[in-house]
């Protein structure tokens, strides 16, 4: 049984991958000969925009999920491991995405608010969220 579920939409990606599109676009009518490169790059960045478009914090007895997307991409830890969680602002240096930040490995769609997990070995990583609390 889920005891908490919430997807956070990365708002920026979509705007970002609208507007390389567009670019994309823009670059292949000025410069026709390079439209088979233009076309990789474009699927590469619609794909990457897709498949980390959404985040989805799931909860249940077993498991602490977070996965981007379809699922295709995700963090997973049991809940015994988990000690505790502490909310974070996110602020526009961590970027977006997944990377390593002085908190741990960070994961999220958006700027702002994210959870700080930490674990009992003391190892710590960071969600982001919406909804902190």
């Amino acid at each position: 049984m889920t005891t908490y579920q919430h997807t956070q939409v990365g708002k920026s990606h979509l705007y970002l991958i609208i507007g390389s599109v567009f670019l994309l676009c823009a670059v292949a009518i000025k410069y026709p000969v390079v439209l088979g490169v233009l076309a990789i790059v474009a699927l590469v960045t619609v794909a990457t925009g897709l498949l980390f478009r959404k985040l989805t914090i799931t909860v249940d007895e077993k498991v602490f999920r977070a996965a981007f997307g379809p699922g295709l991409v995700c963090k997973e830890v049991p809940i015994s491991d988990v000690e505790r969680c502490e909310p974070m602002r996110v602020r526009w240096w961590h970027g977006i995405g997944i990377h390593l930040t002085g908190n741990g490995w960070l994961y999220n769609v958006s700027l702002g608010d994210a959870v700080i997990v930490i674990l009992r070995n003391g190892r710590k990583f960071c969600v982001g969220s919406d909804e902190p609390q």
